[in-house]
This record gives structure tokens, sequence and C-alpha cells, in this order.
């Protein structure tokens, strides 16, 4: 059996000889690349020379055509800032001189020339015309009224002033008029004129400030009004009412309303009560035993104190005063009442009746009409009430200057004393005898503070 077939190398071919360029030749190549920038460079200023050159002959040219035509060149003056209407033409007859345009400028007034063409100083020949631009002033526009507008609303309103561009600054305070949120204030404020890049300033409401109010009992009133002042924002209006105090110095706070701990807004109205000191006017008690009831009242009134009293079973005379309840000298406040004992008199002695004595019958309390006579020289109203003790027995009656009598309807039984006061103060004393069938004409006396 016949093995694998086996394949037999190939003849190697012979490796052909690679060309070689001939050494002359590569020298040429290189001395030509290094030649090449040279004739660049060459190329290169040989152009520059030339544009030179040209830029030369065309001035030349220029200055021999102007030279040759007799044209006369001139500098332009400078404009800007002049007024167009104060500019003097003959000033420039060389010069036409035209408002080409105008508008607006904040930098130069109305009138006055913004910019020109040619710019001065530039050579021009003579008769060319300078265009000048004319300025309108500033364009402006007018402030609307944005209070108690919301904060975008006021600057949806400013925005719309497009041409202006404005700048808006924010700023923030308390106020009890307007919500949180809106405009209080504006600068510049409604319907001033605006002007182009203007910055409006819009004050935003924090709404009402509000502040505790501390305890200002005790205090002076300088420092209480100093402490509502001095609270930030707050701007409280102050009321001080005067009133007399047994505990609280003069000069000092008794209590605010509202009171200590209360919750102010601004602009809110506090009340300081503020001590006048005690009103209290200490009087003495004068000694009164052994006088007539009639005295001893009057006494006692001209020391402003009131009196009552008691008639009771005594030996000594009929109306003398036998018992004071405030001892001489004692200091009382004024209008402190005295509680009087007066005697009814010794009780009278008869001889033993030869028949079964009667019981008298127990006085009973009868009504009587008593005319006062008054004085006759007042001549101011006054108010004039009767007392029995510390009790009033008539309504307060209102007296007419000149009235000469008024007459009262009064209660007792048996003598009774009364008392007369004029305008609250103890006047004058009476005394009615019940038991008189006919009425009774008593004449006061006493004064009126006019």
């Amino acid at each position: 059996m016949a093995g694998p077939r086996q394949e037999q190398p190939r003849a190697r071919e012979p490796e052909r000889p690679r060309y070689q360029e001939p050494e002359r030749s590569r020298r040429y190549s290189e001395e030509a690349e290094e030649e090449q920038p040279r004739r660049n460079k060459g190329l290169f200023i040989a152009i520059g020379v030339g544009a030179v050159a040209v830029v030369i002959a065309l001035v030349v040219l220029v200055v021999l055509v102007t030279k040759g035509s007799g044209t006369t060149m001139l500098e332009v003056p400078n404009f800007v800032g002049e007024v167009f209407k104060e500019i003097d033409p003959e000033k420039y007859p060389n010069l036409r001189l035209v408002d080409s345009d105008y508008t607006y400028s904040n930098e130069y007034e109305a009138g006055k020339v913004i910019s020109q063409d040619p710019v001065a100083r530039t050579q021009v020949a003579e008769g060319s015309t300078v265009k000048l631009v004319i300025s309108n002033g500033p364009q402006t526009g007018q402030m609307g009224d944005l209070v108690n507008r919301t904060e975008e609303k006021a600057r949806e309103y400013l925005d719309g002033l497009k041409d202006l561009h404005l700048s808006v600054t924010l700023e923030e305070e308390f106020s009890s008029d307007i919500a949180a949120g809106r405009v209080t204030r504006t600068d510049p404020e409604a319907d001033e004129i605006l002007t182009v890049g203007q910055t409006v300033t819009l004050w935003i409401s924090k709404g009402p400030q509000t502040a505790t109010l501390d305890d200002l009992a005790g205090q002076p009133q300088t420092n209480a009004e100093a402490y509502l002042r001095n609270l930030p924002g707050m701007n409280l209006e102050i009321r001080v009412e005067k009133e007399a105090s047994e505990d609280v110095e003069e000069g000092k706070i008794i209590r605010t309303e509202p009171g200590k701990g209360a919750t102010l807004t601004a602009g809110q109205t506090v009340t300081l009560y503020v001590s006048t000191g005690s009103d209290v006017v200490m009087t003495t008690v004068p000694e009164v035993l052994g006088m007539d009831i009639r005295t001893a009242a009057s006494m006692l009134t001209g020391k402003n104190l009131k009196y009552d009293y008691d008639l009771v079973e005594s030996d000594k005379p009929k109306d003398e005063v036998i018992e004071q309840d405030q001892a001489k000298g004692t200091e009382v406040p004024e209008g402190t009442v005295v509680k009087l004992k007066v005697s009814k008199g010794p009780a009278e002695t008869t001889a033993p009746p030869t028949t079964p004595p009667t019981t008298e019958p127990e006085p009973q309390v009868v009504s009587k009409t008593v005319t006062l006579a008054l004085p006759s020289d007042i001549t101011v109203e006054y108010q004039l009430q009767i007392y029995k003790g510390n009790s009033p027995c008539t309504e307060a009656l209102i007296v007419e200057p000149g009235t000469s009598e008024v007459p009262v309807s009064l209660e007792g039984k048996g003598t009774e004393y009364f008392d007369v006061y004029v305008n609250g103060k103890l006047a004058s004393s009476f005394k009615v005898d019940f038991s008189a069938a006919t009425g009774e004409r008593i004449t006061l006396r006493f004064t009126v503070d006019g």
C-alpha cells in the first residue's frame, strides 16, 4: 500500500537588484529644497516694497490733483456739547452744518449736539457737510400709583416701561394699614417723572408690627413714656390720665390700659394712669362738749367734718352736746362723721296725780313744708340738698342766681335738726318743730364760691 504523497519544495527565485539613486542627483535635490525658502522670502519682500510704492504714489497723486484743482482743506471743529440753535453758521461759512438726527440722551440736555460726522479735527474739503445728532434730552415716563399692589403686580408695571430700562430695589417695613406682601410706598412717588436707567425703590409690607407691653406700674411717668416711644417701629399714641392714689407716689404709674403683658400693634393708643398722690386732706376734731347743738354743728362744719347725733335723756340742758365719739385734737380725714349725743333736757317733775296717770301718745312722724329763705347776693347757679345726719332728706335742687327762697318737704317728729349742703359741702344747719301745726320760714346764711 502506497503512503501519502509528499509535495516537493519549490525552487526559490533569485532577488532582483534594488534601484539606487545616483549620488549626484540626490545632492541636487537637497540643494533645491534648501533654496526654495530663500526664493519665497525674496518674493514677499518684493511684493511689500511694491505696495508701499503704490500707496506713496496715490498720496502724491491726490496731493497733486488737489493742488492742481485749487481745493482748500479745513479742520472740522468740535460741536459736541454745543446747543445746536446757538451755533452761528456765519462762523463756519465753508462748512454745511445739518441736524441729521434727533435721539434721547441722559448725558446731554435737550437741544445739545451728541455726536458729529466727520468727527472733530478731521481734514475735509471746503464746503463739506458736517452731520450733527441732536439730543431730545432723557427719555422719560410717569410713575404709577403702586401702593397696595402686590410685589408681582408692581414689577409687572415697571417691566412694562421697557424703554426706560429701570432698576428696581426692594425694602421691607412693618405696616398696620397694608397687608403683608403689598407695596406700602415707592420712591419716586406716584405721578413723578421717570428717566432712563433710574432706580425705583419699592417698600413691601411685613404686616403690622407687634410688641408685648411690660409692667410699668410704679415707674416714673417720664420713664414709662420713653419706653413706649422707643419700642422699634411701633409709633404708639400715648395718653396720660391723672388720678389720686393712696399707695402710689405722685408722678408714678398706677396702671396702664391695656395692662401688662398685652400684645400691642403699631399705632395703638396706650393710656398711662399717673398718680397725683393722696387726695386725703386731714383736719383736727374740735371739742364740742357742753355746746348747743347748733354751735357744735357750726364748729364741726367749719373743720370740714360731718356730724350725726342722737337725743338722749339727761339732766343737762336741752340741746346740749353731752358726748362726742372723736376726742378733741384727733387728726381725721376731712368729711369724717363725728357722732354726738344731745340732751333732751331734764325730766319734768309733777305732783303725784290724784287720778290715774294717762299715757302720753308717742309722737308720730309727720310731714311738714318748710320755706327756706336763701341769701340774695349769690350770683351763680348752685346745688342745694338737705340732710338729716348722714341721710339725704331731699333731692339735689339746682338753684338759679337770684332765687330768694325754696319750699322743701321734710318728715320728722318732735324737734329735728337738719343740715344744708351746698355744692356737696356742709354750709348751714337748722331745726324744725314738727309738733307745730303751721309751716315755718327759716332763714339760711351761707356763701357760694363763684
